[in-house]
């Protein structure tokens, strides 16, 4: 579970209210800045200039992501199939689980007679 970010002392107001309404509308940047009066995206870029503001981007992010695998543990657990064979593909690969796709490569008869000259 990704470790949130207390000390937000050095951030402006505006900082604060944008990662408070980023929380929110779960990562969409331009929603948040859109909700906060952050007049464009590129203010955003800006402030990730800032280790603090970042930092705190990426507690968020993490905290999204852990609540996706959360609801994909607890898809599998239901018995979703669609879920099962995602979780297959991705993490049971080790154990065979992929998708192989067969090549068959012919040559031209163009190809052969060139190669049987050389």
């Amino acid at each position: 579970m990704a470790k949130k970010t207390d000390d937000r002392s050095k951030l402006t107001q505006s900082q604060k209210r944008f990662l408070e309404v980023f929380e929110k509308v779960a990562g969409n940047v331009s929603a948040a800045c859109e909700q906060a009066n952050i007049k464009s995206r590129t203010t955003y870029y800006r402030w990730l200039q800032n280790e603090e503001f970042r930092q705190a981007i990426e507690d968020v992010d993490e905290s999204f992501i852990d609540l996706a695998e959360s609801q994909l543990r607890a898809a599998v657990s239901r018995g979703d199939m669609n879920a099962v064979f995602f979780i297959l593909k991705t993490k049971g690969k080790s154990r065979g689980y992929v998708e192989k796709s067969e090549h068959d490569v012919t040559v031209s008869s163009f190809e052969k007679l060139m190669q049987e000259v050389d």
